[in-house]
């Protein structure tokens, strides 16, 4: 999970240094910042998605080699839930690639 969050903070990194420069970038590739809490749980690597996941929405789901993660509202997530809370995300659009072209 790490990797993705490193992976995520790059690009970001990559964002705003290109916003500093282009202030229509953000627009360009579609960042919104969402309103609210979510919350980052981790599940372990062979769960199933549950339920309230596949309900949610937004909500990210991502399988790697050690856990199953879950972005998720903080409204949707049971208690209990191995998660941490306080978390911010942005919903990313999909624009034609050549808006991205840098």
């Amino acid at each position: 999970m790490m990797k993705a969050l490193s992976a995520i903070l790059l690009a970001l990194t990559c964002v705003a240094a290109a916003q500093e420069n282009n202030q229509l970038l953000v627009n360009q590739i579609g960042l919104e910042l969402l309103p609210g809490e979510f919350l980052v749980c981790r599940l372990q690597k062979n769960a199933t998605i549950p339920e309230w996941a596949a309900a949610a929405t937004p909500i990210s789901i991502t399988r790697s080699r050690e856990a199953l993660s879950i972005i998720a509202p903080a409204n949707a997530v049971p208690r209990g839930t191995n998660c941490k809370k306080g978390w911010r995300t942005f919903e990313v659009g999909f624009n034609p690639p050549e808006l991205l072209a840098w």
